[in-house]
């Protein structure tokens, strides 16, 4: 196999390896705001939302303003 073919594969397949981590990471990024949402909804306060989530409180502040925008 030509070096340059070699090469240009094991790009492709890290370039693939990257995109499924960044997928992941955004996946469950997007869970735990759905999560956030429904704690929220739930009534538990931001400081406890952003407690059970990780999320920061300014990413929960923007969540309930969301919801707010909702109503």
């Amino acid at each position: 196999m030509p070096l340059l073919s070699h090469l240009e594969l094991e790009a492709k397949a890290e370039g693939r390896k990257e995109g499924r981590k960044e997928g992941r990471k955004e996946g469950q990024k997007e869970e735990k705001q759905a999560v956030a949402l429904n704690f929220l909804r739930m009534g538990l306060s931001p400081e406890q939302v952003a407690q059970g989530t990780g999320l920061s409180l300014e990413k929960i502040q923007e969540l309930q303003s969301q919801l707010e925008g909702e109503s």
